[in-house]
């Protein structure tokens, strides 16, 4: 039969040892446990309350479900101790630790937790170049995010990462992030007009500094009208959000993005349909609506444009309407519409049916070589939102890409990333991003 938490206590020196469960009644508010049956912890939280104290947990085990520890109980992990986590432990009081592993388990670990910085050791990082250290250093950056000193301590080792990392704290870089690529050679590319071959990866993963939340998009038709050189809202204050379920109030040192596929350019490459969409991010520097910088481009009302005609000659720029969405041309289609390489000779078109997105019009050369040439660009303007973000230092960031295979073939690399930048308010210190793959080229 088994004892309600509070008789157990009551009751302990007759029932068990108090020296495997409680170790002892608080002294000075200070309880050491060791590890016992799972409700071990708990009661040992329960029996600091009300004035809270020092939770010291020696070496072992403890398993648990779903557990918070309030502010007033300060966790001291001695070596060995590691808390088995199934679904969640939340940590608001102090955490003491060496750098050891002193958490597991499939759960998560979060909460306000008072110390001054996390470890990815904690999460069971090794930092020895060859463990795969992912789940661990997204874990120890999610627990520093909220934690009283917002620091990720990454001490020196090699840190291998598989997979994304997003990062919304502070870091202290004094060691390595090691990223491993894998060229996918059955994407491997030869191209009709480069006489170097390009090589695809086989995923694309990176450390990503972001904003605390998503950014908010915004109805984009009240910023129709915006032209190069504003730095003024038409509106400030409340806006109403894309899908009508609410507003979203502007504030100072929140920052607003515009983004146009209404292309400003289209530079002849060896394929001549390239073209440059308008993409700016600005930071509002009132709650009235003044922004800086200025605005490079101008963000019109969509042009008047009549439904697409396949009998009808489009030349690049000309706009056509279809099935209701605006579509604009990087490349000349319909009747007598050509494509014209110097070696391959000429290629006939003709019409080209816009599609959303970009439209992609396959073509044949008369040596039998196929390819494709990019027709339409479908045309929409997208605004965004981004409140005022925490101020991040990111010191000592050092990460090193190492391409498989490079050592015995040239890989000219045509994806993968190793650091992404989204988030304002970001100082980066002593940043190092290297490849050590000399036969590689990103």
């Amino acid at each position: 039969m088994k004892l309600p938490i509070k008789f157990a206590v009551i009751t302990a020196l007759v029932l068990f040892s108090l020296t495997t469960r409680l170790g002892a009644e608080p002294a000075n508010g200070k309880i050491s446990l060791l590890p016992g049956a799972d409700s071990s912890l708990e009661a040992a939280i329960e029996s600091l309350q009300p004035d809270g104290g020092l939770l010291e947990l020696g070496a072992g085990i403890y398993r648990l479900e779903e557990t918070s520890i309030p502010e007033n109980v300060d966790l001291h992990f001695l070596p060995g101790a590691v808390i088995e986590v199934a679904k969640n432990l939340k940590i608001n009081g102090g955490l003491q630790a060496g750098e050891t592993q002193i958490f597991s388990g499939p759960g998560t670990v979060s909460g306000m937790v008072k110390t001054a910085v996390v470890l990815p050791q904690w999460f069971g990082a090794k930092a020895d170049g060859m463990h795969d250290d992912t789940r661990a250093i997204q874990q120890a950056a999610d627990l520093a995010q909220f934690s009283s000193g917002k620091l990720l301590r990454l001490n020196p080792g090699s840190y291998v990462f598989s997979d994304s990392i997003n990062i919304r704290c502070n870091v202290d870089c004094r060691g390595t992030l090691l990223q491993r690529l894998e060229v996918d050679h059955e994407k491997t590319k030869h191209s009709n007009f480069t006489y170097v071959p390009s090589h695809f990866v086989r995923k694309v993963f990176r450390v990503s500094i972001v904003p605390d939340q998503p950014a908010l998009r915004l109805k984009s038709e009240p910023f129709l009208g915006l032209k190069a050189g504003d730095f003024k809202l038409p509106l400030a204050g409340k806006v109403e959000l894309e899908d009508s379920s609410g507003t979203v109030e502007l504030q100072e040192g929140g920052s607003i993005r515009f983004f146009s596929t209404d292309f400003f350019s289209s530079r002849h490459n060896q394929y001549g349909d390239e073209w440059y969409d308008k993409t700016e991010i600005s930071m509002l520097v009132s709650g009235r609506g003044d922004f800086y910088p200025e605005l490079m481009y101008s963000y019109l009302p969509p042009p008047e444009a009549a439904e697409w005609n396949e009998q009808q000659q489009y030349k690049k720029g000309d706009y056509c309407r279809h099935e209701g969405k605006l579509y604009k041309a990087v490349w000349a289609s319909g009747p007598g519409a050509t494509f014209k390489h110097n070696f391959k000779g000429l290629v006939q078109l003709g019409p080209s049916k816009p599609r959303p997105g970009t439209t992609s019009y396959p073509m044949t050369f008369d040596d039998g070589i196929e390819d494709n040439i990019r027709t339409w660009r479908e045309v929409y303007t997208q605004v965004y939102y981004q409140p005022p973000q925490a101020a991040l230092s990111i010191d000592g960031l050092s990460i090193e890409v190492s391409v498989v295979g490079s050592d015995t073939e040239k890989l000219r690399l045509n994806s993968g990333s190793a650091l992404s930048v989204s988030r304002s308010n970001t100082t980066l210190n002593n940043l190092k991003v290297f490849c050590s793959s000399p036969n590689a080229t990103l």
